[in-house]
């Protein structure tokens, strides 16, 4: 049976089901300002509108064991961009999320003290590859009939590159208006970081991890000021 792993250290995409940071980590300045300025009636659709990442807000987690320990990677650095419009977005979608490799950092639970971000950093070679980014390239509403005027739920299709290798991947997205921000959530399990070109080094010179790690993303986005909604139709 197969042990998830070290993987914990890399994100793969955006997109993470309400990330709460485990002991050992705190949410860089969460959130600038007060409040976003996303408002339900993006749902509405009829124009495509554009949104950005908002840094230290968001956050995309990593989650992996070893025979040891569990392990917990994470980046409060993600940056990207959505642009769609809600009522078409099979049509008007376009999303691309990036992590900054060095961004990433890592701890054993039980073992807070053990920063493990050199050896996600070494293992991913992030002076190589400096960014793990997922690129969306199909969207389909999995509860179009919602009766929540600001919740809705995605199927996303795109690709991860990670270590200069690209995959395609499909995994589930919630999406909420909340305090002003889009915030997106979602998930995606047993990645095999081998299928990257990733080997994960012993941790600690001895101790073996696996290769799958479990990835969840947590964003924030805000209209993007310089962006005007525009129409969705030719």
């Amino acid at each position: 049976m197969r042990i998830k792993s070290y993987a914990a250290f890399i994100l793969s995409a955006a997109f993470i089901v309400s990330f709460i940071p485990p002991a050992g980590f705190s949410a860089e300045e969460t959130a600038p300002g007060t409040g976003g300025n996303v408002t339900p009636g993006v749902y509405h659709g009829g124009q495509v509108t554009e949104f950005e990442v908002v840094g230290g807000k968001s956050s995309v987690e990593f989650i992996g064991t070893s025979l040891m320990h569990h392990f917990h990677g994470v980046s409060h650095e993600p940056s990207g961009f959505t642009s769609v419009d809600f009522a078409n977005p099979q049509s008007t979608t376009s999303v691309e999320i990036t992590v900054p490799v060095d961004s990433i950092k890592g701890i054993a639970l039980g073992s807070e003290k053990a920063d493990l971000s050199k050896n996600i950093s070494e293992n991913l070679e992030s002076g190589k590859y400096p960014d793990i980014k997922f690129k969306v390239t199909q969207i389909l509403p999995e509860n179009a009939g919602s009766a929540a005027p600001d919740k809705r739920s995605y199927l996303l299709k795109g690709d991860l590159t990670i270590h200069n290798v690209t995959k395609p991947i499909v995994l589930t997205s919630d999406t909420e208006v909340t305090d002003g921000y889009l915030h997106v959530t979602g998930e995606y399990d047993n990645l095999d970081m081998t299928e990257y070109g990733v080997t994960p080094k012993p941790l600690f010179a001895i101790v073996s991890v696996n290769d799958v790690v479990d990835v969840k993303f947590d964003l924030y986005e805000n209209l993007k000021e310089s962006a005007p909604v525009r129409s969705s139709v030719n």
